[in-house]
């Protein structure tokens, strides 16, 4: 896979996923990209078979884009999966994150989370939530080193909990 440096940025990163070299850009309190990441989460939504919660308006994405700060992997010229995180005192707070429908299964969320807790942040928590039903995220997070730490009865629209995540 070819991986070409098309926005100049200091903040601009490789990642190594398999064989593929792959561009990571590490945004601070920018919504740049916020139109990618709200089409990249309409496609998941309308064709998750997992239940995953979800509901985020444009508007809300620009807010937490705005305000946070996000981990974007590109797969060549288009966006692939990214994270969106608060930076706390003492820790970090996923607040929303996906995989584009076509590339997921490859393995990059599994990259993105490791690169953030691992070469990112080693010296810091990371708590994020998940839909109860949604077994793949469920497995991915374990599989990782994550481990359940709570449960938010009711949470979501469908009546679904939360369950929280920590590494």
């Amino acid at each position: 896979m070819k991986c070409r440096k098309l926005f100049p940025a200091s903040n601009e990163q490789y990642l190594y996923h398999e064989e593929e070299r792959l561009r990571a850009l590490v945004q601070s309190k920018q919504s740049l990209y916020a139109e990618r990441v709200f089409s990249i989460l309409q496609d998941v939504y309308q064709q998750s078979a997992e239940p995953i919660g979800g509901g985020w308006s444009y508007q809300q994405i620009l807010q937490v884009m705005a305000g946070g700060e996000s981990l974007l992997l590109w797969n060549e010229t288009k966006l692939a999966s990214f994270v969106i995180y608060n930076r706390l005192i003492d820790g970090l707070d996923i607040i929303v994150l996906a995989t584009c429908v076509k590339e997921q299964g490859k393995g990059y969320m599994q990259t993105l989370l490791s690169h953030l807790c691992h070469q990112l942040y080693p010296d810091r928590s990371v708590w994020l939530e998940v839909h109860s039903g949604n077994r793949a995220a469920k497995g991915l997070y374990e599989k990782l080193g994550f481990r359940l730490c709570g449960q938010r009865s009711r949470y979501y629209r469908d009546g679904g909990d939360a369950l929280l995540y920590t590494f």
